[in-house]
């Protein structure tokens, strides 16, 4: 499912391979998936931040949405267009509505955070999964890996509050929250619809819900910001399904480490785009998050 903003390894949560069955030629195509996967994503964000310093929020997440229904389209009819069964139309539009929620807040809190800081919160989001998985959909969730989401959070804090409150930071904690509340509308949609309807399904409502807010704020964007635009709907549509692939043939646990080199990643990003050195809070909270991260992944019980 990619449609998250931020880090959708989340998903590997949702039908995760057998580490013993996976077979080696596959898992490195897996794992070569997700370097690309990651890429695109990354393209995607840096683009995102650029594009809300020149035009309002709300235009940038309806191209992001527009552009991934149309990938979502082409990639659905390249395919022989197969037969979609929607049989509960409301637990998609409320994943969706909780997708364009969370793409609204990452991309508004990008125009005040570091970048770094940015992405190592959205990086939390399998800490809210464990936490809400048993309330919402009824999952239990052993001791060790409460304990593994209590020092993630530890790590989130310190990222999110380094020694002072800041107000942005509850965006992107409020963006990780709704990226965790799809990750579990996932996780009970596939219970009983196929991949190609979730993904059909999320595209189309994530563009319906974003549609209004161009109505009430619009600024026309000239020939170089459109291409932009455009981009950025692209790539987020193709990292959602090159994203799907390397999990098809790559277990989580493998693949869980090489997601969170987004971490690192988004460091030297923001040191070489906008000049931003990452604090020591911002190093030492984000080693935390990714190592608590990855021990979800390896560890199910």
């Amino acid at each position: 499912m990619r449609a998250s903003p931020s880090p959708a390894t989340t998903d590997a949560l949702l039908a995760p391979l057998d580490p013993a069955t996976a077979v080696e030629g596959q898992v490195r195509r897996g794992m070569m998936l997700m370097g690309v996967s990651l890429l695109l994503l990354f393209i995607g964000n840096t683009l995102a931040r650029e594009l809300s310093a020149r035009l309002p929020v709300g235009e940038v997440v309806f191209f992001r949405f527009a552009g991934a229904f149309v990938v979502t389209m082409s990639l659905w009819i390249g395919v022989g267009a197969p037969a979609l069964s929607a049989r509960r139309l409301p637990l998609h539009a409320l994943r969706a509505l909780l997708v364009v929620g969370a793409t609204f807040a990452l991309y508004a809190s990008t125009r005040h955070l570091p970048f770094a800081d940015l992405i190592a919160i959205a990086y939390s989001a399998p800490l809210f999964v464990v936490l809400l998985a048993w309330p919402v959909i009824g999952e239990r969730v052993g001791r060790r890996r409460a304990i593994i989401s209590a020092v993630g959070f530890f790590g989130v804090l310190l990222v999110a509050f380094p020694g002072q409150f800041k107000i942005w930071s509850l965006g992107a904690l409020a963006m990780a929250v709704l990226n965790s509340g799809a990750t579990l509308c996932t996780r009970s949609l596939a219970r009983s619809e196929d991949a190609t309807t979730i993904a059909f399904c999320f595209a189309a409502f994530g563009m319906l819900f974003s549609m209004p807010v161009i109505l009430i704020d619009w600024i026309a964007p000239d020939p170089f910001e459109f291409a932009l635009l455009a981009v950025l709907g692209i790539v987020s549509g193709l990292s959602i399904h090159v994203h799907a692939l390397a999990f098809r043939l790559a277990p989580a646990s493998v693949l869980a480490p090489v997601d969170y080199v987004g971490v690192l990643l988004s460091v030297g990003i923001g040191f070489v785009l906008w000049s931003e050195t990452p604090s020591a809070f911002m190093l030492v909270g984000g080693a935390v998050i990714v190592a608590t991260g990855i021990l979800l992944f390896r560890d199910p019980r």
